[in-house]
């Protein structure tokens, strides 16, 4: 059977509203660096059993339960847990100009970016985007563009799509290619921020046309 069951929500803190009670795991994480703007070194976790864990690398405070042995961890620097409670507070308190929180300023941004370069690029959609509350997700490329040197995972050529968008245009778009079928179909993880401008979305819709007209 399964002993113990811990949940990555790495993104999720920021986009979705969350009970970590009521998931009922014995461990749940998440970032505050993508919509709390925190440290990427700092995360939250959740646990009903913080009484009973201890840090895996544990300094003068060993066996003073996980709190103290956090602290001071050797030589490590612990500033970034500082903001912690500026990242949750921010998340909380942030007010678009027409009075909307973060979470869903950013969830109709990103539904509206999507819709546009949908139609610019003539694409359909890449899932149930009604059924989505979140503020990131995929988008497909035209089909017409050859994604065959941005294999996920991989380091990018200067040929490659996303680095002549980065090079070229001034872009940074995490773009890939995934094999389907006999071929292979161009993906990218769009995300919608509270600094996410309709330039942003303009920049990359129309620098994909110029590179699909190359093509």
């Amino acid at each position: 059977g399964v002993a113990e069951v811990a949940v990555d929500g790495s993104h999720a803190l920021g986009q979705l509203r969350i009970d970590v009670a009521d998931i009922g795991a014995d461990a749940y994480w998440t970032n505050l660096h993508k919509w709390g703007f925190g440290y990427p070194t700092c995360s939250i976790m959740h646990s009903p059993r913080l009484g009973d864990l201890g840090h895996v690398v544990p300094s003068w405070t060993a066996g003073t339960g996980l709190f103290a042995e956090s602290r001071w961890t050797g030589t490590r620097d612990y500033a970034s847990f500082r903001t912690a409670p500026l990242s949750l507070a921010y998340l909380d308190d942030w007010r678009s100009v027409d009075g909307r929180t973060a979470m869903e300023h950013n969830r109709l941004g990103y539904r509206a970016a999507a819709a546009e370069l949908r139609e610019a690029w003539g694409v359909g959609p890449a899932y149930d985007e009604e059924a989505c509350t979140a503020c990131m997700g995929m988008v497909r490329l035209p089909p017409n563009l050859d994604m065959s040197l941005d294999a996920p995972g991989k380091p990018s050529t200067p040929q490659s799509v996303r680095s002549r968008l980065r090079d070229r245009f001034g872009v940074e778009a995490a773009v890939g290619g995934f094999p389907v079928g006999d071929g292979i179909e161009g993906f990218v993880r769009l995300s919608h921020a509270v600094y996410t401008s309709d330039e942003d979305v303009a920049r990359l819709r129309d620098a994909v046309l110029v590179l699909l007209r190359e093509a």
